[in-house]
């Protein structure tokens, strides 16, 4: 039974939409007065500036005549280009007249050519009339006179030039053509040759004069045959440019034969001119490709021109310059780089190791290893992705045994007795003789990883995997092994490739980290805010903060350094002289208390409240035992009671880390055993277990306790890692933003169905978010290697290449600037370019495949 309502329905009736409330007419009005009057302000303030400072007036004038002149190039071009389809005469004219006048005007302005050598006019008309010169030292008219000086000799050759492009437009036979071409910019070519100052006259030549023509000619004519062109017209041009070259780059500017100027500047003006006469008017099939190719070029041609003038020409410069000797001018070969691989300082200033394959040289066989370990690597590489071709696979294995038994033959020449001495007895923050801490912890933790790996093989029936048990000590144990061989081998490459491992692996990891902790807690912007803070900060200012950090005064002085100041009051604290530390003790122990209690409960909140009780019930302790005491507590007291502390916190981290493995999350373990480690060396050290103590606190020779600041940027091997630290604090903000936004954009759909088939949150990330994000995490890896390589500001201003810690970029600067060895500031820039290179390369031939 069907059941209407009578209630009339108007079925056109649309559903009452809610309004935002009108905003009032005053606040309204308030609001546009006040946008009003702050724009009055700005402009009245700029009025002031510009009638009051003359360097606003300069400023202002040079923006509007470089905005200008920009954009009137730019449209110039797109105008002139507009002509070719259909106005080919008239294109071919503006073509001619529009190169010539920008090249005649800037050899002009320069001061190259011209019967008056002047200064830059357009600079000296900004300067006069932003300094408001009075109208009888400065006129309108001896302004024009002075521009007309620069412009007339340009503008009479590029109506001739013009000339030319209209008559070469008119004629279609070669022989006219090439009396045209040829003639015509000839004469153009000699008139500027005629006009060169005294000071623009190149030296003659001979050698450098064909040497350039002949690499000219030849590369380009190369090119041309690799594009299947005809060879005419690019041996033309590359003569041309090879002239130009051999005849002003090579040889010294200034007082040269004015006969020779004229040759000079009319050969390639006469070459251009037979080029252009071989080359046939265009059809209208030809003109409209030009049309159609040349918007690009336009907007492309600005951003080509600076990156040739402002990288590659000094690129090509400073490798030339590289075998050059100290003053750049003797050429002497590769003995820079001979010497940068020869250099005691550059290799190996602690353990004076030399390294001598097959009877060579030292710097011979340093570029004999490195040749080595890339024939190695290539031809690996190229045996196993050569399946498909099996009949290079004999040659390319070759190739590799090559490599191999060259690493091979450099090791058994480099491990010698010494070597091996310096590395397993270097020691560890002041202990005593003996085997390296380092090494032998490397050493513990890859045995537990060998121990733990082939548990999990004989289950899995793999030794290492993303995620599993096997996966941490193996990078820890190598890590540490790491630290131990380059706290021996010293020097300025190897301290740069020390900071690569180090502030690479230091910031990715942390910012991965940070990134994943973060990810959709309540205050997630906010921690994130905080971190990426410091990016913001100069290098050089984050030096200067460290280093107020890391400062370390005299023993009977305060330590004013945060670092020293809580070094020195942990000594004060474990030898009972005073109690000025222990909030700071606690303070320390709170995250080990937090994590303690979380993995008792489970539960992040019980954590966080017992993380923040710790103080109160730590400082109501020793209330407590002061009353019972009947009075002040000494300093053996508040020590005993801070170390009962610590072991509490101790037995609790071993508590967690047994519960986990009584239920065999292998994964749970990792985090309270690396807290138990910590605060059980704390507790070891703290009681003097084994040790003297911890904390800057040290007995003289009568007995007396003293204070013992560390110098961090001094004292070796490790003050290079504290210098470290300052780009990892930087970094790490960066490599945060970059792995947040890729693990946000991980789909749901990926970790919904992970915990559907029983994932735990370890294993979602290991096995889903992590490889989801491996690009990115590839994209911030190389970026951070490529600015670790160039660091200076931070090693300038810490320690400006002293106590070992010396770079490449800070030694580029000390050869090439203070010491003025020219050619081996520019052989270590070299040096670091080639560094980066590959880098780049690999970034960009990865984006190139995801493209």
């Amino acid at each position: 039974m069907t059941v209407i309502d009578d209630t009339e329905i108007d079925a056109t009736a649309q559903p009452p939409s809610r309004q935002p409330a009108a905003e009032p007419e005053n606040a309204r009005n308030a609001g546009f007065y006040a946008q009003r009057a702050f724009a009055a302000i700005a402009v009245l303030f700029a009025l002031f500036l510009l009638v009051t400072e003359s360097k606003a007036r300069s400023t202002l004038i040079t923006v509007v005549v470089a905005v200008g002149a920009s954009a009137a190039l730019w449209i110039g071009a797109n105008l002139l280009f507009n002509q070719v389809r259909n106005h080919w005469t008239r294109f071919l004219t503006l073509l001619y007249a529009t190169v010539t006048f920008v090249i005649t005007a800037g050899l002009s302005g320069n001061r190259a050519i011209g019967d008056n050598p002047i200064d830059d006019p357009i600079a000296k008309f900004v300067n006069r009339t932003a300094n408001g010169i009075k109208s009888d030292t400065l006129t309108t008219e001896s302004a024009i006179a002075e521009i007309v000086a620069w412009l007339w000799l340009p503008l009479l050759l590029s109506i001739g030039a013009g000339c030319v492009g209209f008559f070469l437009s008119r004629t279609d036979g070669v022989v006219p053509r090439l009396a045209i071409g040829a003639g015509g910019l000839g004469v153009i070519g000699a008139i500027t040759g005629v006009s060169f100052n005294f000071l623009a006259r190149p030296e003659f030549d001979a050698v450098a004069l064909i040497a350039w023509t002949a690499l000219g000619a030849g590369v380009v004519t190369g090119i041309g045959v690799l594009r299947k062109q005809e060879l005419g017209r690019p041996a033309l041009l590359g003569a041309t440019i090879g002239w130009l070259l051999g005849a002003f780059g090579a040889p010294e500017v200034g007082g040269g034969p004015a006969g020779w100027t004229v040759v000079a500047v009319t050969v390639p003006a006469i070459l251009i001119g037979i080029r252009a006469a071989i080359q046939p008017n265009l059809g209208m099939r030809e003109r409209g490709l030009i049309d159609n190719n040349s918007r690009k070029w336009i907007f492309l041609a600005p951003a080509l021109t600076f990156a040739f003038a402002m990288l590659v020409v000094p690129a090509i410069a400073t490798i030339w310059l590289s075998f050059k000797g100290r003053d750049g001018e003797q050429f002497v070969r590769w003995d820079n780089y001979v010497n940068i691989f020869q250099d005691p300082n550059s290799w190996d200033p602690v353990a004076g190791l030399q390294l001598s394959i097959f009877g060579l040289a030292n710097g011979t066989s340093w570029i004999l290893l490195i040749a080595a370990s890339f024939l190695s690597a290539i031809g690996i590489s190229l045996f196993r992705k050569s399946k498909e071709r099996p009949r290079g696979r004999p040659g390319i294995a070759i190739l590799a045994i090559v490599g191999s038994l060259l690493l091979l033959a450099s090791a058994i020449n480099w491990v010698t007795p010494s070597l091996l001495e310096n590395v397993f007895s270097f020691n560890l923050f002041r202990t005593s003789t003996g085997r390296s801490q380092l090494m032998l912890l490397g050493l513990i933790v890859l045995a537990a990883f060998i121990i733990v790996g082939l548990r999990q093989r004989a289950q899995t029936g793999h030794l290492v995997e993303l995620g599993t048990p096997s996966m941490g000590p193996l990078i820890v144990g190598l890590l540490l092994v790491l630290l131990a061989i380059v706290t021996t081998f010293r020097g300025t490459i190897v301290n740069n490739l020390w900071w690569v491992v180090v502030v690479t692996l230091g910031a990715t990891a942390m910012g991965l980290a940070i990134a994943v902790l973060a990810d959709g807690i309540r205050f997630e912007k906010i921690a994130k805010s905080i971190i990426f803070m410091p990016m913001a900060i100069s290098l050089v200012g984050a030096s200067v903060i460290w280093r107020f950090m890391y400062v370390a005064r005299d023993s009977s002085k305060e330590q004013t350094g945060v670092l020293n100041g809580l070094w020195v009051g942990l000594g004060k604290l474990s030898t009972g002289r005073e109690i000025a530390s222990v909030v700071i003790i606690i303070l320390l122990g709170l995250v080990a208390v937090a994590l303690m209690v979380k993995f008792a409960t489970r539960r992040d909140t019980v954590g966080i409240i017992a993380a923040i009780l710790t103080p109160f019930v730590a400082f109501a302790l020793m209330r407590v035992v002061a009353w019972v005491w009947g009075g002040e507590l000494s300093g053996t007291v508040q020590k005993w009671i801070v170390g009962l502390l610590a072991v509490l916190v101790f037995v609790g981290l071993l508590a967690a880390v047994a519960r986990q493995l009584t239920v065999r999350n292998w994964g749970g373990v990792a985090l309270p055993a690396i807290g138990a480690l910590f605060v059980g060396w704390f507790v070891f050290r703290y009681f003097a277990v084994w040790g003297g103590g911890v904390g800057g606190q040290e007995i003289n020779t009568v007995g007396n306790v003293k204070s013992s600041p560390i110098n961090f940027i001094q004292e070796s091997p490790f003050n290079s890692m504290f210098l470290m630290v300052v780009l990892i604090w930087i970094q790490t903000g960066f490599a945060m933003v970059i792995l947040s936004a890729a693990i946000k954009a991980v789909p749901t759909e990926l970790i919904e169905a992970a915990k559907v088939d029983g994932a735990t949150e370890s294993q979602v990330f290991w096995r889903v978010t992590l490889p989801q994000i491996a690009p990115t995490i590839g994209v911030v890896v190389t970026t951070i290697i490529v600015l670790v390589m160039k660091v200076y500001d931070i090693v300038n201003v810490m320690t400006n290449g002293n106590f070992e810690t010396q770079v490449l970029a800070n030694d580029m600067f000390f050869q090439a600037f203070q010491t003025q060895n020219q050619g081996q500031g520019a052989a270590l820039a070299i040096l670091i370019f080639v560094s980066v290179l590959p880098v780049m390369v690999f970034n960009i031939r990865k984006m190139q495949r995801e493209n």
